[in-house]
């Protein structure tokens, strides 16, 4: 018997300068179809004035525009979300970010946890969100569960989503226990 005990403790990530933002952050990507013709249409129509205005359109039209299809074990990606207009957490972020590009504001991919005060997160509380840089900062943008800015106490970042990123797991952002007689259980 493995038994872990973790104490994860709160950064203030988002409110610390960036040097350089990674090319791939702008750059269209498996499921971030940011270079396709009705990603950047739809894009250019929620430019506003400055970025951070900008981010804050895409983020209304994702949610007025993208209905919550349930969790799905398969990725979409962007596209899909904006022709059909459903999808999961990982549709909702793909197309944030997919505007956000289109529209030159960096983005990332994020999976972790979200969580109110103390809680026992569970395996299926996995979810992913976006974080764009605008004002010199990251600010967490998810459309699914109607968040945007400066929500650090409630967000767990366990990894940033990564094309080119390879894990044990493969590139799979999704939390999955494939061996049934592993038990795998969360504590506080």
């Amino acid at each position: 018997k493995l038994s872990y005990s973790i104490e994860v403790l709160n950064a203030q990530v988002g409110a610390q300068q960036v040097g350089s933002i990674p090319r791939s952050y702008l750059s269209s990507a498996s499921f971030i179809e940011s270079d396709h013709p009705k990603i950047i249409e739809t894009s250019k129509a929620l430019q506003q004035s400055n970025d951070a205005e900008t981010a804050k359109a895409i983020y209304a039209w994702v949610i007025a525009n993208v209905k919550d299809a349930g969790y799905t074990s398969q990725d979409k990606g962007a596209l899909y979300a904006l022709e059909n207009g459903k999808g999961d957490c990982t549709e909702y972020m793909y197309l944030v970010i997919a505007l956000a590009r289109a529209a030159g504001i960096p983005a990332r991919p994020v999976g972790g946890y979200v969580y109110k005060q103390n809680t026992i997160v569970e395996p299926a509380d996995y979810h992913n969100w976006a974080e764009l840089y605008f004002s010199g900062r990251w600010y967490t943008v998810d459309a699914q569960k109607k968040a945007f800015g400066d929500v650090t106490g409630a967000y767990v970042a366990m990894r940033y989503l990564d094309d080119q990123e390879i894990t044990l797991a493969g590139n799979s952002h999704r939390f999955s226990v494939t061996n049934q007689a592993l038990k795998v259980k969360m504590l506080k």
